[in-house]
């Protein structure tokens, strides 16, 4: 099973390149990774840190 993909061609052929991969793309979706940072809570110890620093 293959872990990776590489396109090339000649100049001036970028659009078909990226032609290419939306193709491959359809026809196999890569898996996607969840961005863990953007779904963290703020932790308690450093909410009540920054409470008592503005008192």
């Amino acid at each position: 099973m293959p872990v990776g993909m590489m396109f090339s061609s000649t100049i001036g052929r970028e659009a078909r390149l990226l032609e290419l991969a939306y193709e491959l793309e359809e026809a196999r979706p890569w898996a996607r990774i969840q961005d863990v940072t953007a779904t963290k809570q703020p932790r308690k110890r450093a909410a009540k840190k920054a409470t008592k620093t503005t008192e």
